[in-house]
């Protein structure tokens, strides 16, 4: 029997070529898969770090507490983590921690909200604690609703001259939403200027 190879076209180069795109679409299939597995372990750690929120809002100190320390240490979120522990350790009146690790942060946003610990201090009565957060945060930004909570702890940490200033850079709009408050406020800062308060 003759076998005849004219015209059949053959070539380990081909061969080759063929292996490494396998090895390609392999290698592309598995940044993919990495990818997504991290693009979710970061998805499901902002989701739990937002649930840490709420507990601490609602006065669940010990499960947000417990919480925390299961993601203290992973990869992901590290600079919202650092100002979570902060908040925490106010929760827990560790005030020089929480100062502390502030200190060492630059006041750009993180995934924290904010603007509902700031009313948490506020509303039950936690100056302190409004003061070293706020101060924190005017790391970054000067805000309206900063300088009303600046003007707030101020005042009740008996320094109404420091309150009426930071009254005074409060944008006129901001003033004019709020302006039974800031009433409320100015006349107590006035009358503690002159050593007696008739009322708070």
């Amino acid at each position: 029997m003759v076998t005849d190879y004219r015209g059949v076209s053959f070539s380990f180069k081909d061969i080759r070529k063929t292996k490494r795109l396998k090895r390609f679409r392999l290698i592309m299939l598995l940044v993919i898969l990495a990818v997504i597995l991290v693009l979710a372990l970061n998805f499901i750690e902002g989701s739990k770090i937002d649930k840490i929120q709420e507990m601490l809002l609602q006065g669940k100190f010990n499960d947000a507490s417990s919480s925390f320390k299961s993601i203290e240490s992973s990869f992901f979120h590290r600079k919202t983590k650092k100002e979570l522990k902060a908040i925490i350790s106010l929760f827990s009146n560790d005030l020089d921690m929480a100062r502390n690790i502030l200190l060492g942060l630059d006041g750009k946003p993180t995934g924290v909200d904010y603007i509902k610990f700031l009313e948490y201090f506020a509303e039950s009565a936690q100056y302190r604690k409004l003061e070293i957060y706020t101060a924190y945060l005017f790391k970054h930004k000067k805000d309206d609703t900063l300088l009303y909570f600046t003007a707030l702890y101020q005042s009740a940490l008996l320094h109404p001259k420091q309150s009426n200033e930071a009254m005074k850079k409060i944008s006129p709009a901001f003033k004019e939403k709020n302006a039974k408050e800031l009433a409320i406020l100015e006349k107590k800062n006035n009358e503690m200027a002159k050593g007696k308060i008739t009322f708070i």
